[in-house]
Formats: C-alpha cells, structure tokens, sequence
C-alpha cells in the first residue's frame, strides 16, 4: 500500500477456526482531499466453496467415474492401480 497503488484480485490462505480458507482481496487506498493516504479500503471474499468445486471439476476431468481409469493428457503415460480402485467407491461418495 505505500506505492497509493490498489491491489486487486489477489488469492491467499487465511488461517480460521473452521481450517484453512481461501480468500480473495481487494485492498484500495483511501486518500483524503490533499491525496495523501490515510488508510485502506479492504474487501475480502470468501471463495473455499469455489476453489473445492474447481478442485472436483478438475479431478474429474482426469478420471472416468464408471471405469476408475484416467482420462485425457495423462492416460497415454499412466492408468490407476486396480489395488486402489477400492477407495474410488469412497471417494464418489464424498463428491455427492
């Protein structure tokens, strides 16, 4: 803030009673007639429910739920351990 400079859109981690949470800022300088800086315009949001969906959207985007075996870029080089297909069961469940 001591550039006068708004910060804008910036994601970082805030540690709360509820876990670790991601918080998008936006932090604005608020000037008073003459120009000078006498504090700090913060609005802060709360985007952990977002940041979970894209984290599910982008898991399956790699693994095709009917037949536990990845799927796109990674499929050519790597499939899943049949040993570990039995944790997927647990895992759609959590996603519901």
């Amino acid at each position: 803030m001591n550039s006068g400079r708004s910060n804008r859109g910036f994601i970082e981690i805030f540690p709360s009673v509820r876990g670790r949470r991601w918080i998008q800022n936006d932090r604005i300088p608020y000037r008073d007639e003459l120009g000078d800086i006498i504090g700090v315009i913060c609005l802060a949001i709360d985007i952990n429910e977002l940041r979970d969906t894209e984290d599910k959207l982008r898991y399956l985007s790699f693994y095709d739920v009917l037949t536990v075996f990845i799927t796109g870029p990674i499929s050519k080089t790597k499939y899943p351990d049949w040993k570990t297909a039995g944790n997927f069961r647990l895992l759609l469940s959590t996603l519901r």
